[in-house]
């Protein structure tokens, strides 16, 4: 596809060499999804029994901030995490970040799975964390769970979502995901799994992040233009 070569450099340049993957803490199962097919279930707070890893392959990612800039990013989704009590049918990989001067490439985990809330809902979400300090830098909730086909009939990802600076502030921004390959071009070494602090911080998402639908609407844009 066309996007497969420059996402490749894009997640190399995170890694000290390319191929190496990034070490990670306890818990997944590697995978390979017969075919290749793409296998992306929509939000289900119940764990699925199929082997396959949810959500393996490449996606490109964009966050829009009121302040109208917008940012790219990418992740590649190579593993299995097991399911628990906040998260299921869940696939990690390494992600990449950077936004303005806020940035650093140092073995970041990405993530797409069901997060599922102490009140019983749930939602199909997407996050990078810092698999040393478990520090989330990004969470975004997919705006009606599903994947959908919004960038050029693709599988996509898209609703509120909330930044967290490592000054210790955060912004509500728009986001937007797009698998552009179902085959990960770096794969995580080592195993990963959620890191706890991901629900204390949805649940800031589920009552802030209600006012940014202009700003999912900008960071659609933004794929659909990168992906001209």
């Amino acid at each position: 596809m066309r996007l497969k070569a420059p996402l490749i450099l894009l997640l190399c340049a995170a890694l000290t060499a390319c191929g190496a993957g990034t070490p990670a803490p306890t818990g997944t199962s590697p995978g390979t999804n017969p075919g290749g097919a793409a296998y992306n279930p929509n939000a289900n707070p119940r764990p699925s029994g199929d082997s396959r890893v949810p959500y393996r392959g490449d996606w490109v990612w964009a966050v829009s901030f009121s302040s109208g800039e917008s940012f790219v990013g990418a992740m590649s989704i190579s593993r299995r995490a097991p399911a628990d009590a906040n998260f299921v049918n869940v696939g990690v990989g390494v992600s990449e970040w950077c936004v303005s001067s806020d940035c650093r490439f140092s073995g970041d985990v990405g993530m797409i799975g069901t997060m599922v809330f102490d009140d019983g809902s749930y939602h199909l979400t997407a996050a990078h964390y810092d698999a040393s300090s478990e520090q989330v830098r990004f969470m975004g909730l997919d705006h009606d769970g599903r994947v959908g086909n919004e960038v050029e009939g693709r599988p996509t990802l898209s609703g509120p979502g909330v930044w967290q600076f490592t000054s210790g502030g955060t912004a509500q921004v728009g986001f937007a995901m797009v698998q552009v390959d179902a085959d990960p071009a770096v794969k995580l070494q080592g195993t990963s799994k959620p890191t706890p602090a991901l629900p204390r911080v949805g649940e800031v998402l589920r009552v802030q992040g209600k006012v940014t639908g202009h700003l999912e609407v900008r960071a659609l844009e933004v794929l659909r233009e990168r992906l001209r």
